[in-house]
């Protein structure tokens, strides 16, 4: 495989495009010529083996070691408007943990240890069996800091105690809401939790009962919840009064906010609330981005967040730049960063990363490698090449000395000078001593994604405030790596970074060159392929390869040229389920026309006649959704058959041998009248490329202008549609946008409101597959 390089940098992402829009109403969118001898290699080895790293024991931390030390970063200053908001503050980061500040850092290695946090609720704690008592990751940051009344972020992987960083400060401040001598001289809650669904409403709701049994009190309601919209009347009863927490989501928070507006009342009061949670944010902008953007405003706009008035505590997997940098932090006025996942910092500190993608081969003789360092200034700079195998660092090791590569280092050296090179294992980072660095190479990959990841925080030694040294990331990978090819092009979509389209491609063909191996002929059509002619999902059970049967348009299909349509089902914000109507389209009533005669004809129920011998491609009758329509049988296992709809929707659904009914010769040769219609190659800006709902009822609403109610749905339906047949594949159209009668354009809107791209490539691929698809059936 050719060799293929490519950069991508932190350049204004589309999200950040969204954001602006949000907020501001934009609405756009080799050879190495160095004369050094080279040395002996031949004793080497042992400088690689029975090397050791402090991941054994997780919790040594140097920066633990006083208990109550303050740790002092450059001088504190005012950073309000600042280009950059981390010019100023305070850094103390290590391997393990990417921190900032804006005062001077306090560690606390035990909870039992942390002022500010009474002695009830350290008990309450302690009683716990599954609550830390000595801190972990970050904790040891986060509670004296957030006890003192600070907000705080923090990043880092799934399940490494991000919450536990704040429950303890959370029920401090349920617990003082409760100390009142007399009636409570407020209304609302004092603190709010939001989370990303009703689920983890539950859990939460739980664990802060557990632990707050002890101080229940009968002058004010400890936790109220808020998980369904038809709640919302008995949880602004519970919020008129004093109450502890309200937890819900961003998107029913939403729903009380515009209840508080027009009631002209107070269930929010900014000087009442005292703390503001948004657990795993991540998460909310990748289900809700738009009532994310929402509460975020609401947020930034109504509260002050000082140590005397209100705190905010953010926590999440993904470091979200254009939010946090524009909108969060410049409104924090003791702000405390932790970040654990050290590619997510890489995003935080501005560090270049590129991708190489190489051969088997290419990586035992490391011509990609001796490129890369002939490009560089190796007499000035600090380079770390790391491996999993210590057989991987030994062979780079002779192909450098081979090629008279000065000043390099093996991992259980010191790079005390200005300059050189280190080659070090994954288990020696821990305890690597290298400094601020300019390059680091990822040279081959570990056992899990997670260790992978910790490579980067190599980098903590360039955020510090006293060097803010801008670094590189090289990147390798062997195009056979199909799982970690996935996890990275997810993490450029996740960040909105330039995608290298060899990346999807050879994530696409790993998954053809499988399926090849072992044929899928009994799955169903993958939808994703037939949308956009590949699948990038993770794990996918479904067939990627076509017959040419397959991919023949159907025949009821147009196409070429301008069609007018009515919407039968709104199925995605790309994706409808239509039904073509002739001109003159305002008296065409032939789909109401065929309803009437088959609810008539098969209400009389001896015209209901069970199908005693179905084959797959036979017109049927079913009941289904409360009304008798026509449909296609498409697949039959045992007593299952799998059927499609042919006019009022294309939904496929299983049914039985004893719900299939005998289409009368008088509807089985009427047209066909549902199809799909996509907006060719316009996807969510993700590898799932699911659309999230509240996309899908942003369009229904303000572009089809339609919801759940009946009679607007009805109206939907009457209304007539305009596109222009780009080409057909399989049972769907491709267009390359659609026009109301207003003469608003669909893809428009869609790409200028969320969070999505258009692939031009999508057509070919399609094309590509059909011809392949006729090949193998004449081979």
């Amino acid at each position: 495989m050719e060799e293929t390089s490519t950069f991508f940098g932190l350049a204004e992402t589309r999200f950040g495009r969204i954001w602006k829009a949000f907020f501001f109403g934009i609405k756009n969118e080799t050879n190495l010529e160095v004369n050094v001898e080279p040395e002996d290699t031949k004793n080497v080895d042992n400088q690689f083996l029975g090397s050791k790293s402090n991941e054994e024991n997780p919790e040594v931390d140097e920066q633990n070691e006083e208990d109550n030390s303050t740790l002092e970063g450059t001088n504190n200053a005012t950073w309000y408007g600042n280009e950059d908001i981390f010019k100023e503050g305070h850094h103390c980061s290590n391997f393990k943990l990417i921190t900032w500040s804006c005062s001077p850092l306090i560690s606390k290695k035990y909870l039992m240890g942390v002022p500010g946090i009474s002695n009830e609720v350290k008990m309450a704690l302690k009683n716990l069996q599954f609550c830390p008592d000595r801190a972990q990751y970050g904790q040891h940051y986060a509670w004296p800091h957030l006890a003192s009344g600070g907000s705080m972020i923090t990043i880092g992987h799934e399940k490494r105690g991000k919450s536990w960083s704040y429950i303890p400060i959370l029920c401090q401040r349920l617990y003082e809401a409760t100390l009142i001598d007399g009636p409570p001289d407020w209304t609302g809650p004092k603190c709010i939790m939001l989370v990303p669904n009703s689920i983890e409403i539950t859990k939460a709701s739980g664990l802060l009962w557990e632990i707050l049994e002890f101080c229940d009190s009968d002058k004010l309601e400890t936790i109220v919840t808020f998980e369904k919209q038809t709640e919302i009347v008995e949880v602004i009863n519970k919020l008129s009064k004093p109450c502890g927490i309200l937890i819900t989501t961003v998107e029913l928070i939403l729903k009380l906010i515009g209840k508080e507006k027009r009631m002209n009342s107070k269930i929010f009061d900014a000087k009442t609330i005292r703390c503001l949670i948004l657990d795993n944010i991540g998460d909310m902008w990748y289900f809700s981005p738009l009532s994310t953007m929402h509460v975020i405003n609401w947020l930034t706009n109504k509260f002050v967040f000082t140590k005397q008035k209100t705190q905010l505590v953010i926590t999440g997997r993904l470091w979200m730049d254009d939010i946090m940098r524009s909108q969060i932090i410049p409104l924090l006025s003791d702000a405390l960063l932790i970040i654990e996942d050290g590619l997510e910092a890489c995003i935080y500190g501005d560090i270049k990363l590129d991708i190489n993608f190489v051969t088997q081969q290419d990586y035992r003789n490391g011509d990609t490698l001796l490129k890369v360092l002939s490009g560089r200034d190796l007499a000035k700079e600090r380079i770390v090449i790391v491996c999993y195998q210590e057989f991987d660092c030994l062979q780079i090791y002779r192909v450098l000395k081979s090629h008279n590569i000065p000043n390099i280092k093996t991992g259980g050296e010191v790079l005390d000078a200005k300059a050189g090179i280190i080659i070090a294992v994954d288990a020696m980072l821990y305890s690597l001593n290298c400094g601020p660095i300019d390059l680091l190479i990822s040279y081959t990959l570990t056992h899990t994604w997670f260790k992978y990841k910790q490579r980067f925080n190599l980098f903590h030694a360039n955020y510090k405030m006293e060097v803010k040294k801008p670094g590189e990331a090289l990147i390798i990978i062997n195009p056979s790596q199909e799982e970690e090819l996935w996890l990275f092009c997810d993490f450029l979509f996740k960040h909105d970074l330039e995608m290298p389209q060899n990346w999807l491609d050879r994530v696409y063909e790993c998954r053809l060159e499988k399926e090849l191996v072992l044929p899928r002929q009994n799955a169903n059509l993958c939808q994703q392929l037939l949308y956009y002619g590949n699948c990038y999902r993770r794990r996918c059970r479904y067939r990627h390869v076509m017959t040419s049967n397959e991919v023949k348009p159907a025949k009821h299909l147009p196409q070429q040229g301008e069609i007018h349509f009515r919407v039968l089902n709104i199925l995605s914000p790309s994706s409808l389920c239509i039904n073509i109507i002739n001109e003159p389209y305002d008296k065409d009533n032939s789909l109401s026309d065929l309803y009437d005669s088959i609810q008539a004809f098969y209400k009389d129920g001896q015209n209901l006649i069970k199908h005693s011998n179905p084959s797959i491609g036979d017109i049927i009758i079913i009941h289904f959704k409360n009304r008798y329509e026509r449909a296609i049988i498409i697949c039959m296992k045992f007593n299952t058959i799998k059927v499609k709809e042919l006019d009022w929707g294309t939904e496929h659904f299983n049914t039985t041998l004893d719900l299939v009914f005998v289409c009368d010769e008088r509807f089985r040769h009427h047209k066909i009248h549902a199809c799909d219609l996509i907006l060719t190659g316009v996807m969510p800006q993700s590898m799932d490329r699911k659309w999230n709902d509240e996309a899908k009822n942003m369009v229904r609403s303000r572009f089809f202008n339609s919801d759940g109610n009946p009679k607007r749905r009805e109206m939907l339906r009457q209304r007539v549609y305009t596109a222009v047949v780009k080409f057909a594949f399989q049972d769907a159209i491709h267009v390359d946008t659609i026009y109301s009668p207003k003469c608003k354009d669909l893809k428009k809107f869609v790409l200028c409101n969320f969070n999505c791209y258009e692939d031009k490539l999508v057509k070919g691929r399609l094309a590509s597959i059909s011809e392949k698809a006729q090949q193998n059936d004449v081979n």
